[in-house]
């Protein structure tokens, strides 16, 4: 598998962060596995938010909501038949509070 380096620019020194086992830069195709992997790269301090939204181009937003949905749903709610719904299942917790009795 090929290796990608990102370059964090944003400290004094560059430091080099490998991006093994993600998805090239050209990635048109995120399918829920390569989602996945970046959040997983995240979430394993292998690579920040900032430098993969900068190095593949994807909003901050759009980033977030696989975030959020990986934490909710696992990796099946990175699926792009699924979003929709798991979108609006998460809209429905922020917006409405669902009292017990």
């Amino acid at each position: 598998m090929e290796t990608h380096i990102i370059c964090d620019v944003h400290k004094s020194s560059v430091r080099p962060m490998l991006m093994d086992n993600l998805p090239p830069a050209n990635t048109i195709r995120w399918v829920k596995s390569k989602k996945a992997a970046i959040v997983q790269a995240i979430e394993s301090g292998s690579v920040t938010e900032r430098d993969v939204c900068e190095f593949y181009g994807i909003c901050e937003e759009e980033l977030a909501s696989w975030v959020r949905l990986y934490h909710s749903h696992g990796a099946a709610g990175l699926r792009a038949t699924h979003l929709k719904r798991y979108r609006e299942i998460e809209h429905i917790r922020q917006n409405f509070q669902i009292v017990a009795d």
